[in-house]
């Protein structure tokens, strides 16, 4: 009966190592004779939970090349008189015929304001319901108003300015660009300045063809000087000179404020 005792401890010690070993092997994937299965990938769900994703809707906001086109509108390239070309779009308004030039008068989509452009530096031109146009001059001549055209009156008015106009053209231009409320400016002293004649010699004057004339003046220092060294300094011109070339100082900052006061010791 002992050797039977014996060899049944002999046998549960063999099935209690056949266990350990089965399941050793099955931890580590080491190939055995019981399972040469690899361990199934571990998936780390904390991280896949707060992974960044990539937004439902990748698109970018609409570019101005993808942006549907503005109703009734011409789009150009437009070589100014510096020969800065720049794309822009703009409606039309009218257009004017002055000295020998002709010139579209437009909103520009890209200023927000109104703008003057000569039609004969347009470089390439379309329109939204036309297509492309190929002769821009033929085009917007036939938005000529006969009645805008020139007269005596406006050329004698814009003599009469024109020192002061160009005085204060240079003065804005300090940054090369006129804004809007620099033109209105400049503008305001064309009427102030057409009234000192007296109410027997007021004439009238185009304020379109005053505005053409406003922004493609290029005048320089010694221009402007010759100009203002025709006026008295104590004339009521030199004095309305001063008045504004100290408002558009003002709009201006440092830069016109020190052009202003070099060009207006001619005239102090």
């Amino acid at each position: 009966m002992e050797w039977l005792f014996g060899l049944g401890v002999i046998v549960l010690i063999a099935a209690a190592w056949r266990t350990r070993t089965k399941n050793k092997s099955s931890f580590t994937g080491e190939q055995t004779g019981y399972s040469s299965k690899p361990l199934p990938p571990v998936r780390h769900e904390l991280l896949d939970k707060h992974a960044i994703k990539p937004p439902l809707n990748t698109q970018g906001p609409q570019s101005l090349t993808n942006r549907p086109p503005r109703s009734d509108t011409y789009s150009m390239e437009y070589g100014d008189v510096d020969g800065v070309v720049t794309r822009r779009e703009f409606k039309l308004k009218r257009a004017e015929q002055y000295s020998g030039n002709l010139y579209a008068i437009c909103h520009c989509f890209y200023r927000g304001s109104e703008r003057t452009f000569r039609v004969d530096r347009i470089l390439s031109l379309s329109h939204t319901d036309l297509g492309t146009i190929a002769d821009p001059v033929s085009h917007f001549s036939a938005f000529i108003d006969p009645a805008t055209l020139p007269d005596p009156d406006h050329e004698a008015i814009m003599a009469r300015v024109r020192p002061g106009l160009r005085a204060l053209t240079w003065i804005a231009r300090s940054d090369h660009e006129l804004s809007e409320d620099e033109v209105q400016i400049i503008l305001r002293f064309v009427d102030q300045r057409s009234k000192l004649a007296g109410p027997s010699r007021e004439r009238t004057w185009n304020r379109d063809l005053a505005r053409i004339e406003i922004e493609n003046e290029r005048s320089t220092f010694d221009s402007s000087a010759g100009a203002l060294a025709r006026i008295s300094r104590t004339s009521r011109e030199a004095a309305l000179v001063r008045e504004f070339a100290t408002e558009i100082s003002r709009l201006g900052g440092d830069s016109s404020a020190k052009r202003a006061q070099k060009l207006l010791k001619i005239i102090s």
